[in-house]
């Protein structure tokens, strides 16, 4: 009952927030964010966990801290933590069989055990039979862009809409924040090969187009770009709901559709991580939602021109927040894609140029890949791989978890976890395959449990 009155309290002015908009900036506020099984959302900080009590939350109007029971719980949303300059060596992606993924530098394999070295939970050691996939990584992407941290730098657009104002745009604890529709852009060089990563929330509809490649920090307005002063060729890559598209816009060419992608669950949503992989000379784009493939588009026409700047446009009224925004070259590789070797008593090594070595891996170390095939040992630099798959013929199944947790990355990747505990700052929970381990919370954007 007590706990029962305090977030009564709570919605009578101390910031407890309705899915449904009863406060519009409620997607818009910085720290950590719950939702409770009621449908609604209080923001504050996560405090503590408990396998029998709870959560307890730190609210900034509220002493002391908020217990909060495992059933009330629907998901936590955990604000960007200091993380720290750990050394990268052989770092890659591992895809577990139960489709679960997360990095680290890849410290040993052998015919037992795949184990990683991680910044997040220490030394990590996985049973061979476990892995169905490993994607090395680039150690040391060149980072393009990390921000925002002012607005210094960004180009408010003018409203391409008679009576409509163009100060839409604002900073605000770390990130871009519209509280009306409109656009803001910035040169920020776009490789050719780039990968675009960065968190957005929203409030009631997400209606958002994302202009890639302009080289105009003004926005166009598409039923009449053809009078439009001159602009170069650009992608309009465009979520609206539930429904991504991407528009190649260009002046004397129609507008066409590359293609519509359904997002389920996404009108449902108020907050993504959205990631956009461009591959210019190749003239495709992909889109992955919180760590997840949803459309690779490619242009069969020479659209794009010369620019390297990229333009958020809020198409509706709504508020919404960009933050975390991370450019950075790409080498070309895409994710893992399904074992292509499930089924097969053979390890496969793919290689970046497309060619494919089956055998048996004997190891990997000192950056090589060490595979016995029919035809003789053959030797492989770890850098030439795009990704490996195992057989898993005699694969151990994921034992099944009672109300599990999946805590999403934050970089990428994403683990089914059973809560345990708390001790000294980071979270005890225990994964089928990995066992028991300690996490930094540092790590994680966000923890979802699944009834």
């Amino acid at each position: 009952m007590r706990l029962i009155q305090t977030i009564a309290a709570l919605g009578c002015g101390w910031g407890l927030l309705s899915l449904h908009g009863a406060e519009s900036d409620g997607p818009l506020a910085p720290g950590d964010l719950v939702w409770l099984a009621n449908g609604e959302r209080l923001r504050g900080e996560l405090v503590s966990f408990d396998r029998d009590k709870g959560i307890l939350w730190r609210h900034p109007g509220i002493e002391p801290a908020l217990p909060f029971d495992l059933t009330n719980l629907v998901k936590i949303r955990l604000a960007a933590r200091p993380q720290p300059a750990a050394a990268a060596a052989n770092l890659c992606l591992v895809r577990l069989a139960n489709q679960d993924e997360l990095e680290g530098n890849l410290a040993g394999f052998d015919a037992t055990n795949v184990t990683l070295e991680t910044w997040y939970a220490g030394l990590l050691r996985l049973p061979r039979e476990a892995v169905e996939s490993i994607q090395p990584l680039i150690e040391n992407p060149k980072i393009v862009y990390r921000g925002p941290t002012s607005l210094e730098g960004w180009t408010l657009g003018e409203s391409v809409v008679p009576g409509v104002e163009s100060n839409a745009w604002s900073y605000a604890d770390g990130a871009l924040v519209a509280r009306a529709s409109g656009a803001i852009a910035r040169d920020l060089k776009l490789p050719d090969l780039a990968s675009i990563d960065f968190d957005l929330a929203w409030s009631a509809y997400l209606h958002i187009a994302i202009a890639l490649y302009a080289d105009s920090l003004q926005p166009i307005n598409l039923s009449t770009k053809d009078e439009a002063p001159e602009f170069g060729g650009f992608y309009s890559l465009q979520l609206n709901a539930n429904i991504a598209n991407i528009l190649p816009v260009k002046k004397g060419m129609p507008l066409n559709s590359l293609g519509l992608a359904f997002v389920p669950g996404m009108e449902a949503k108020t907050a993504a991580h959205i990631t956009v992989r461009c591959h210019k000379p190749e003239r495709t784009v992909y889109l992955y939602i919180d760590g997840q493939l949803v459309k690779q588009w490619r242009d069969a026409n020479d659209t794009l021109g010369s620019g390297t700047a990229i333009r958020f446009v809020n198409q509706g009224p709504n508020p919404l927040r960009v933050s975390n925004l991370v450019i950075a070259e790409w080498d070309g590789r895409m994710d893992l894609q399904t074992n292509v070797a499930a089924q097969a008593a053979s390890d496969v090594v793919r290689l970046l140029n497309r060619d494919a070595v089956s055998g048996q891996i004997q190891e990997i170390r000192e950056g090589r890949v060490f595979v016995q095939t029919p035809f003789g040992p053959v030797t492989v630099p770890l850098e030439r791989v795009e990704q490996i798959h195992l057989a898993r013929s005699a694969a151990r199944p994921a034992a099944p978890i009672a109300a599990p947790v999946q805590a999403a990355f934050a970089r990428r990747g994403r683990l089914t976890l059973q809560l345990e505990g708390w001790e000294e700052g980071r979270l005890v929970a225990s994964h089928p395959l990995l066992g028991r381990a300690r996490f930094s919370l540092a790590a994680f954007r966000s923890l979802e449990w699944k009834r």
